[in-house]
């Protein structure tokens, strides 16, 4: 091939590659321009063209997470525009710009939030210079991003007013040439612009489409739900007047008003929304490209919030399909996905094989993830997590403590993790919360409060914290440092927030909480309620009903029982009052002695189970549970049923909150002792100690106990040899924890009765020698 041909296939493989990118197919796009780089070098092209081959190779290696390559390729291209000369050369600065925006983006996956700014700075100032208004402005969005990502609210409208005021000089000048670049969702959506990226507009005047993105960017800097929305549909209300569809901002705007409806509880309309933008991605990029699959997953988010748990799977399964044919298992996304779908299998429950298979998956994301990002790394922290949360659930309390502390370590000092942190931090007081660990319980919440007071954070996201924090001190009974935290809260919101009426009802709740009625009466005075029957509406009043519990039951009940009625027929969008109000009306039902009413309620609340949001799944093995064991105290044949059902309930949500099955299985389990069916009591017992080694581990009281209740069964059955076995087991754990001496006592009296039963009285004169001593032991402690 002569040298003349050989340069212009290397500028027609370029646009190739770019054809085969936007489609979808990158390993075929990194040859193209691999081939094209290799033409470039060989004739030598001007530097201005080989910097533009390799920055489009540079890009193709950033998507498919060859991040190395990607650098070294972006670093020969600064070479070549850092030789003598060559700033004076022509489209020197439009070369440049592009180039930065590339390493910008390579900076942005690893976190290297400041250099990235840098150099986006660097970019913005080269192309204004030129009047690349349009493309300056895809530099001024990506460092609203930033400041959206660190938080940073204040300056990030003021980067929005910066580019509104860029967008308003394109619109009193505008270009010959209306473009908009490249919006890469395939990797970060990253604009891509210039040399063969371009895009055709969706709008015929640039107006119009300036004036979309600032609705997108409007609604992610607000901070009112209400005014994010009036942005959102601002947006679509521009995007409906043309006659092409702007796919790609309908998609945006779509998946972000799902966003905005999931946060304001509007359950189905996230739902629907989530599909739409799904639909629109899959109708823009082809049902196989990636940017598809993330808009899947979107919705199996979506799905899932609204109790919709068996359809996940097939999306997910989907999702999996397209990021592996289009990148492999070796993959930033892929791994992501892999640790997401993870996730969403606790919906399948806690099962061992379940576990083993999340475990499995969280393991190859993990590895692909610490392959190619820091230690560091968010992303890398957050798989530590998960893999945390499954160490948690199958025993491993040291190695899952250890992965949260650490987790923990990693982040500190990162502003752009700020909330990666609180929610780890978090995640480590519920922890301690479970096991009962008050010391390191009261040092993470003090430590929590000292960061939320101090980190960098918008202020929906502090009082949010503090909202939270304030329920994690009320569920410990802390209620002085409750009241502080909710009043600072309210203190930090107006009339007409959304947060303001929250922090007053919270506020009303633990004065009630806390006995004093004038000062719950007094808040509640003050509220108006919200009209009509959405789920807000209903959810508010049910909250008064739960004050005023503690001071007008009768009044309570009747407000509970009426937005009981008017949920149920509002379902699946109305499933969070609905659950709160059936829990208030079977706890009431069951403190007066009125039984019928609280099985009526159960039974409706069964029959509606799958519309129910997690939270109300998990507390109908509660209710159950309670009403069974006042069907027991009544001598009631309808007891056993119940507990019966209640098992089967909490087993079921046994993947999210593995205790209430737990506590139910030991509720059972007596129940079955105290009515002689020894038989039955026993494999409950076998079933809770299965549990609890999976959630304690062997070395644990709870596990001992367990295990001694199934001895004393087991020998009163006859089953001698079983009850051995057991009640070694517990002995030897129970001595190894070194546990209080009345404990091992009658651990101790309960082996010898089982050995004598045996006729090994050497090994139960041994047992009672050892009694003894610790009788003897605790007398001399007391004197």
């Amino acid at each position: 091939m002569q040298a003349g041909q050989q340069s212009k296939k290397a500028l027609a493989l370029a646009d190739d590659g770019i054809a085969l990118y936007k489609s979808g197919r990158f390993s075929d796009a990194q040859r193209t321009f691999q081939t094209a780089v290799r033409f470039g070098r060989e004739e030598s092209l001007p530097f201005q063209q080989m910097c533009e081959l390799l920055n489009h190779l540079a890009v193709v290696h950033i998507c498919l997470s060859k991040y190395l390559d990607a650098e070294s390729n972006l670093k020969e291209a600064f070479a070549l525009l850092d030789r003598p000369g060559a700033a004076e050369a022509p489209g020197y600065k439009l070369i440049r710009s592009v180039c930065l925006s590339t390493l910008a983006n390579l900076q942005y996956v690893h976190n290297r939030y400041g250099q990235m700014e840098e150099g986006l700075n660097e970019a913005i100032e080269l192309l204004e210079s030129e009047n690349h208004l349009i493309y300056a402005g895809e530099m001024v969005w990506q460092i609203a991003v930033l400041r959206h990502e660190q938080a940073m609210l204040e300056e990030g409208t003021e980067t929005v007013n910066r580019l509104e005021q860029m967008f308003k000089k394109l619109t009193d000048n505008p270009p010959d040439n209306n473009t908009r670049a490249y919006r890469d969702e395939a990797c970060c959506g990253w604009p891509r612009f210039a040399f063969g990226w371009d895009e055709k507009p969706y709008f015929h005047n640039v107006e119009n489409e300036s004036a979309v993105k600032i609705s997108m960017l409007r609604a992610g800097f607000s901070q009112a739900l209400a005014e994010a929305k009036k942005h959102c549909q601002h947006g679509l209300s521009i995007c409906s007047d043309v006659e092409r569809e702007p796919l790609f901002y309908l998609a945006r705007l779509l998946a972000i008003k799902s966003d905005l409806s999931r946060d304001s509880d509007e359950r189905t309309k996230a739902d629907n929304l989530a599909c739409d933008a799904a639909q629109i991605a899959e109708r823009l990029y082809g049902a196989k490209h990636p940017a598809v699959a993330g808009y899947l997953l979107k919705m199996v988010g979506a799905k899932v919030f609204t109790e919709q748990r068996s359809c996940y799977e097939q999306f997910v399964k989907q999702a999996m399909e397209i990021l592996e044919n289009s990148f492999g298992e070796r993959h930033y996304s892929t791994a992501r996905a892999l640790i997401m779908s993870s996730d969403f299998m606790a919906l399948k429950g806690m099962n061992a094989q379940t576990l083993e298979e999340r475990e499995a998956l969280i393991k190859r994301g993990l590895d692909t993830l610490s392959d190619i990002f820091e230690q560091t790394h968010p992303d890398v922290v957050k798989a530590e997590v998960s893999l945390a949360e499954i160490y948690r659930a199958t025993g491993r309390l040291d190695e899952a403590e250890e992965l949260l502390k650490c987790a923990v370590s990693k982040l500190e000092g990162q502003a752009e993790a700020v909330q990666l942190l609180l929610n780890i931090r978090r995640t480590l007081v519920n922890f301690y919360l479970r096991l009962g660990r008050d010391d390191e319980l009261l040092e993470s919440l003090q430590e929590q409060k000292r960061l939320i007071a101090t980190l960098t954070m918008t202020k929906p996201q502090r009082v949010g914290r503090m909202m939270e924090l304030a329920y994690d001190y009320s569920s410990i009974t802390k209620f002085d440092e409750a009241e502080k935290l909710l009043k600072e809260g309210l203190s930090l919101c107006v009339d007409g927030d959304d947060w303001y009426r929250a922090f007053v009802m919270k506020l009303a709740q633990l004065y009630a909480d806390s006995d004093r009625e004038k000062e719950a009466r007094d808040i509640l005075s003050t509220i108006t309620l919200a009209e009509g029957n959405s789920a807000n509406a209903l959810q508010e009043r049910f909250k008064v009903a739960s004050i005023l519990c503690v001071f007008d039951p009768e009044e309570a009940m009747r407000r509970a029982q009426e937005v009981f009625d008017i949920a149920c027929e509002n379902l699946p969008e109305c499933a969070q009052p609905f659950g709160f109000a059936a829990a208030l009306l079977i706890e009431e039902f069951l403190r007066t002695d009125r039984l019928d009413d609280a099985y009526r309620v159960s039974n409706v609340l069964m029959t509606h189970k799958d519309s129910m949001g997690l939270m109300g799944i998990t507390s109908i093995p509660v209710f159950l549970r309670g009403i069974a064991a006042a069907f027991a105290e009544k001598r009631d044949k309808r007891a056993e049923m119940m507990y019966e059902k209640a098992v089967e309930a909490a087993h079921d949500v046994s993947g999210f909150q593995p205790e209430v099955l737990e506590y139910t299985l030991g509720d059972c389990a007596e129940f079955y002792v105290n009515i002689n069916q020894g038989d039955k009591a026993q494999k409950i017992l076998k079933r809770l100690a299965e549990l609890r080694i999976h959630l304690y581990g062997e070395k644990n009281l709870e596990y001992a106990g367990t295990l001694l209740g199934l001895s004393a069964i087991l020998h009163e059955m006859r089953r001698t040899a079983e009850a051995d076995g057991f009640s070694a087991r517990a002995v030897s754990i129970l001595e190894d924890l070194d546990a209080e001496a009345d404990l091992l006592i009658k651990a101790l009296e309960l082996r010898t009765v089982i050995l004598r039963a045996q006729n090994r009285h050497m090994d139960a004169n041994a047992a009672e020698k050892r009694k003894k001593e610790l009788i003897d032991l605790k007398k001399e402690n007391a004197r």
